[in-house]
């Protein structure tokens, strides 16, 4: 049957559903579960049918739905790199099957230079393509250079470097991070420590810097939330307003002024810091959380998280997971969050040995936040008690059900796939970059530092 000639009586009778329940699920309206809205949206993408709010879309965007010609699209990525390229691959056949289209993987030889590029792309027919799309982690950067010159459509499922003109389409590491930091820290984990290379690719870096800005915001946050607490107790004690401006200039309390903000106040001043009035809790107070955390003067005020304080240096020996486990009996930390999805492995067979460890010892440190008291046990722990956030693309078997962003491979693939038809029916208009947001799964190891379960 043609699919321009698909119709609700026909996803109904396939479905066994109503034509009502089938045009309530395409227009999101209630009356259904999620499970049979899902399943009447994915038959209807399989068969091709369009309802006339998506056939309208598509014709705003010079889109034919059903289009004569059958486009042929391939899929750059590195022939070492396969933890995410499936699905991609799954996400972009899933989008170009309902138009007709084709994509293939081509994957790129790891020795490949620059160079080598012309040639290896006459050899591959990379021109004859209709477009590509370039994933992430191609490696050299003259090699990203080149597939970002080539002659014909190209989407960059990546972060952009500086002055690509190129569209590109990501999954939002940046919200990803945030999210993984403000998990922890209202189970009320203080001391995290960061696990990952922080330089060798650009999604690495990105990855960073969220991290370093999602602690000073909420630490922004817990100062201006203490001094607004601080200003209630004195207006209630009849000290008056301008007492709590006098906060200012230096009477002891100098993480208050006039506009109620704690120890950030514009001024590039740590003073209050330094004094240990800073934060109402005595625990804000620049690198004085264990995080390695420190304030660098300047009007940008930018958070700086201090990379000896965490694990980023990376080694063609690997001698940096050897190293772990003293780092984090120097910086104690409570929670631990490996950005590296290929890392997450190695990262979390170390918290299980320390655990093992620390259990056969009998381990007790009333001091330590991190150990508490652990009963000497012949058992072997089944989770170390520090909490893990990783970023895998996909939940693994040998690991409990992991506290992790839900990164939107798939999804970013399926949408990289309507922005490339878009962009060869629109090649004039200005270049866009698209980030694909997930939500944040709590999942078993996670929980409140051991300390706060004791208390």
């Amino acid at each position: 049957m043609p699919r321009k000639k698909v119709t609700l009586h026909h996803l109904a009778t396939e479905l066994g559903l109503t034509i009502q329940t089938i045009s309530k699920a395409l227009r999101g309206l209630p009356g259904m579960s999620e499970e049979t809205r899902a399943d009447v949206i994915r038959h209807a993408r399989a068969r091709g049918y369009l309802t006339r709010d998506q056939k309208q879309a598509l014709h705003v965007d010079r889109i034919a739905p059903y289009p004569v010609l059958q486009r042929r699209f391939l899929l750059l990525h590195k022939a070492s790199e396969s933890s995410f390229n499936e699905l991609l691959l799954q996400g972009l056949h899933e989008r170009f099957r309902e138009f007709g289209h084709t994509v293939q993987q081509v994957a790129m030889p790891d020795e490949l230079r620059h160079d080598q590029f012309a040639a290896w792309a006459e050899e591959r027919e990379l021109l004859f393509a209709d477009g590509v799309f370039i994933a992430p982690r191609i490696g050299r950067e003259l090699l990203e250079q080149q597939l970002l010159a080539l002659p014909l459509p190209r989407i960059l499922l990546n972060f952009p470097p500086p002055e690509a003109e190129v569209d590109s389409v990501i999954w939002d590491l940046y919200e990803a991070m945030h999210q993984a930091v403000r998990h922890l820290r209202r189970l009320g984990h203080r001391r995290i420590l960061y696990v990952g290379d922080t330089d060798s690719q650009r999604g690495y870096v990105v990855r960073w810097h969220a991290f370093g800005e999602a602690m000073l915001e909420l630490e922004r946050e817990e100062l201006r939330r203490a001094a607004e607490v601080r200003v209630e107790k004195a207006t209630e004690k009849g000290i008056g307003s301008g007492a709590v401006n006098g906060a200012a200039n230096g009477t002891g309390t100098g993480a208050v002024n006039g506009t109620g903000i704690g120890a950030v106040n514009g001024t590039g001043t740590r003073a209050a810091n330094e004094s240990g009035t800073g934060a109402a809790d005595g625990t804000v107070n620049g690198a004085g959380d264990g995080t390695g955390a420190d304030y660098r003067e300047g009007d940008t005020r930018r958070y700086a998280p201090d990379p000896a304080k965490h694990s980023t240096r990376r080694d063609p020996e690997g001698r940096w997971i050897e190293e772990l486990a003293e780092l984090i009996r120097r910086e104690r930390p409570t929670a631990v969050i490996c950005g590296i999805a290929e890392e997450m492995e190695p990262v979390y067979r170390v918290l299980m040995q320390m655990e093992e460890a620390d259990v056969r010892a009998g381990v007790a440190d009333d001091g330590d936040e991190r150990v508490g008291t652990v009963a000497a046990s012949s058992s072997k722990p089944n989770k170390p008690r520090l909490s893990f956030v990783a970023f895998p693309s996909e939940q693994h078997d040998w690991l409990p059900t992991c506290s992790r962003p839900l990164l939107q491979i798939r999804a970013t693939a399926y949408r990289a796939a309507d922005r490339m038809l878009w962009r060869i029916a629109n090649p004039q208009m200005p270049y866009e970059h698209i980030r694909i947001r997930g939500t944040f799964q709590a999942g078993d190891t996670t929980r409140p530092p051991e300390s706060e379960q004791l208390t």
